[in-house]
């Protein structure tokens, strides 16, 4: 009997994968990198374990294993991979800012320069944290640092946070 963990692919499953997600599941598993950032036809279809999966089911479900996921995009703010880890999230937030209601934490904020810094505070505090953020290029746009905005140059600073 394997004692490896079901949501770890095995050396023949990686094989099986497209060369850049083998690529990409190799150097995850080995700890070699645990940043990556996606970018071309990200809503393509991922063959894994002889059917097809939209990236981020492949993400979450394959790759990710038991992490909490948490993700985020602009238009539909901070959302997340399973009701528990929205419970787990919005305790750790209560519990960071005991004055904040239970209703405040319903209504989280779209915005990045208010969402972001909510989602760092658990990807820090939180064990087991995987953070998926969709069209980072509305957060961060290209672009000589002098000409962006000082929102776009706080969420910058912010991602270089989580990087380092």
């Amino acid at each position: 009997m394997s004692s490896r963990p079901s949501s770890v692919l095995s050396l023949e499953e990686i094989s099986l994968l497209p060369r850049w997600a083998a690529r990409l599941v190799r150097k995850y598993y080995a700890g070699e990198a645990s940043h990556f950032l996606l970018h071309g036809n990200i809503y393509d279809l991922v063959r894994s374990k002889g059917q097809y999966l939209g990236l981020l089911s492949f993400l979450q479900h394959e790759i990710l294993g038991q992490k909490n996921v948490v993700l985020y995009n602009r238009s539909e703010g901070t959302t997340f991979g399973s009701t528990e880890t929205e419970r787990h999230f919005l305790a750790q937030q209560r519990v960071a800012e005991p004055l904040m209601s239970k209703e405040a934490l319903k209504g989280l904020p779209r915005e990045p320069g208010r969402a972001l810094p909510l989602v760092e505070r658990y990807l820090f505090y939180g064990e087991k944290v995987a953070v998926i953020i969709n069209f980072l290029e509305t957060i961060i746009p290209a672009g000589e640092i002098n000409y962006l905005s000082g929102e776009d140059r706080n969420n910058l600073v912010l991602m270089q946070r989580w990087i380092t």
